[in-house]
């Protein structure tokens, strides 16, 4: 009788204590469940590549225009990405003083900082994306002229509490080559002729076409670079020119 009531005693602790062992673990464990941080993170870059895969080039068209740089004696591009996570919400305006401070030499302005500060104030909204264009001065006698074309993108969590951004900018400058004028000569009633080559810069305007395939060429470096970064896995390609 005493061996089994001490059986009893052994087996009600033993009970007992892997009751409290099982408590510890679901205590200890449950919250290093990834769950919401890794959907959050995935929604987020989602929204991200689903506003990129919008922003279509044509990608023979723009490989055209790469293949036709001898019309350029001055040709220096590059990209700059960046890419800001969880910005609190209320820190939002402090970002757009950055992106306007740093990034006035690429085009963005406080006319457009002010544009932007309207997805801060308004309650609803889960993501923009912007583009932006610039074209800078000619640089005095060089003739060097530049452009920068750039996309912005602000995402909001699902709680609202935060906002990602991510930014890429190309940057483009150049300058024409001279067109190669042949001039004919004679003297002596013609019985003597030669010709000369002259190189003349001709200042002329940007036709309607060029300025669309300029734009198709500028977009096309964005997303390459936002490829670049893995943001998104192919460039969305469009048959015709916009």
């Amino acid at each position: 009788m005493g061996y089994l009531k001490w059986l009893f005693v052994a087996g009600s602790v033993g009970f007992v204590f892997l009751a409290i062992l099982v408590s510890f673990y679901i205590v200890n464990e449950a919250p290093n469940i990834p769950v919401s941080v890794s959907n959050e993170k995935e929604t987020v870059m989602q929204k991200i590549k689903d506003g990129l895969y919008r922003v279509q080039v044509n990608e023979m068209d723009a490989s055209l225009i790469e293949q036709q740089l001898d019309k350029f004696n001055v040709w220096e591009e590059g990209a700059e990405f960046v890419h800001m996570s969880k910005v609190k919400i209320e820190q939002f305006p402090d970002l757009l003083d950055h992106l306007a401070e740093n990034y006035q030499d690429s085009g963005i302005t406080l006319e457009d900082r002010r544009k932007w500060e309207g997805a801060y104030l308004a309650e609803e909204w889960t993501s923009k994306f912007i583009e932006w264009k610039f074209n800078t001065e000619k640089a005095g006698s060089t003739g060097v002229q530049g452009a920068r074309y750039g996309i912005v993108a602000f995402v909001k969590s699902s709680d609202g509490k935060y906002v990602d951004c991510m930014l890429t900018i190309y940057k483009l400058d150049f300058k024409l080559a001279p067109t190669l004028l042949l001039n004919d000569h004679a003297i002596l009633w013609g019985l003597y002729k030669w010709s000369t080559i002259e190189k003349v810069e001709i200042d002329r305007s940007i036709s309607k076409d060029e300025i669309t395939r300029f734009q198709n060429f500028f977009r096309y470096k964005a997303l390459k670079e936002f490829k670049k970064e893995g943001i998104i896995d192919r460039i969305p390609n469009k048959h015709r020119l916009e």
